[in-house]
């Protein structure tokens, strides 16, 4: 019995001594990722600015060190042949070994160091691939999430160059577009739609799909924009032509006296905390002679063509900074932007390719973050007074 118990006693200790002995420390440890960089820096920076509004030059001595490291190269269509797409499923799958394609998966770049098993991630069918419904010509589009303005601009949009790139010789007529959106009533699908008819093509929703299907020919965009990789030129250009598409209404609303307006703008709706925040700040704004645009009450042409003419700017949205200074907006404009949450690095690469200028607010997490008996509300207006005078 205890010759017995001795055995996993002499087999662990004999593992620690082989591990001890032959392990050796890796020659060069990993670099930690850029994002985790950013976000240690951007607590540095908070902490020296608290409590106040912090300007967007404060981080350009972090940017200046981080976007080097950023490599986002520019755009390419991929072509595959005999392919299964799968509901629900991101990313393509080889139909011979089943194994995922990681060119056609949305977040690649940095992703298989993130998640070593993504390079085995493997499709099970209960058929044979010969058995699965076909198309013969499509186009993979890998995020057509546009279940907010937000998600339609970072996470749609990335993929749409060969659609609004007005000097791309690519035909992509008579080609299915399908992808991982399943829902017709994602707020900004028709705009994918219009940009997909424009071409004569088809888009196709998920739901009205096989469950499995398998791609006899498609082609697959790989995105302008990634968070894990930054920006390319192409994302760029690629928020100007879909400004001026979107403009279009825009350009025919007259508004005398615009120049030199104040605006708060609110895009995404928020809610919950900040929902009554912005409700607030749009009835003090308001009073106080500032112009207001919500997109859900004036539409995306009037808060366009209100951006567009405005040279101050406050707003709960970070995704203004992806609008400001697009469509050849004047250079004067000045933000500030209220965040809840941490700003991202992306935030601070827009930022920094478009050359804005403003500030950047933390807001207070719980009311124990302000001084006594000072609301939420009362904290902001002293900081938009503060950055505007």
């Amino acid at each position: 019995m205890n010759q017995a118990n001795q055995l996993p006693d002499d087999l662990r200790l004999g593992s620690q001594l082989v591990a001890a002995s032959m392990l050796r420390d890796p020659v060069q440890s990993p670099e930690p990722f850029v994002s985790k960089v950013w976000r240690d820096g951007w607590q540095q920076i908070q902490d020296q600015q608290h409590p106040g509004a912090i300007p967007f030059t404060a981080a350009d001595a972090l940017l200046d060190a981080l976007l080097p490291q950023l490599k986002c190269s520019s755009p390419e269509l991929l072509d595959f042949r005999d392919v299964v797409w799968r509901r629900g499923q991101a990313g393509l799958f080889s139909a011979t070994s089943g194994l995922l394609l990681e060119n056609t998966y949305p977040a690649r770049f940095l992703r298989k160091r993130q998640c070593p098993t993504l390079s085995s991630s493997k499709l099970e069918l209960t058929c044979s691939v010969a058995e699965l419904s076909s198309l013969e010509r499509a186009i993979y589009w890998p995020s057509l999430t546009c279940d907010s303005l937000h998600a339609l601009i970072t996470q749609c949009l990335p993929y749409a160059w060969p659609w609004l790139d007005p000097n791309t010789s690519l035909d992509l007529s008579g080609r299915v577009v399908i992808g991982t959106a399943d829902r017709a009533d994602d707020r900004w699908l028709k705009q994918i739609m219009t940009l997909v008819r424009r071409r004569n093509g088809f888009l196709c929703l998920s739901e009205h799909l096989p469950a499995s299907l398998r791609l006899e020919d498609v082609w697959v965009p790989t995105p302008a924009y990634s968070v894990e990789a930054g920006f390319s030129d192409v994302y760029l250009d690629l928020l100007d032509a879909w400004y001026d598409q979107n403009c279009a209404e825009a350009s025919q609303i007259e508004s005398p006296g615009d120049s030199g307006q104040r605006l708060f703008l609110v895009l995404d709706v928020p809610r919950g905390d900040d929902g009554v925040l912005a409700g607030s700040l749009e009835t003090n704004l308001s009073e106080a002679g500032w112009i207001c645009r919500n997109l859900n009450r004036d539409g995306l042409a009037e808060c366009l063509h209100a951006l567009k003419a405005a040279t101050q700017v406050v707003t709960l949205d970070p995704l203004v900074a992806w609008l400001s200074n697009t469509g050849k907006s004047h250079q004067s404009q000045q933000l500030l932007i209220l965040g809840r949450q941490s700003a991202g690095l992306d935030l601070f690469q827009m930022i920094h390719r478009r050359h804005l200028c403003g500030h950047w607010f933390q807001l207070p997490h719980t009311s124990s973050n302000l001084s006594q008996g000072e609301s939420c509300v009362a904290k902001t207006l002293k900081v938009i007074e503060a950055c505007f005078g």
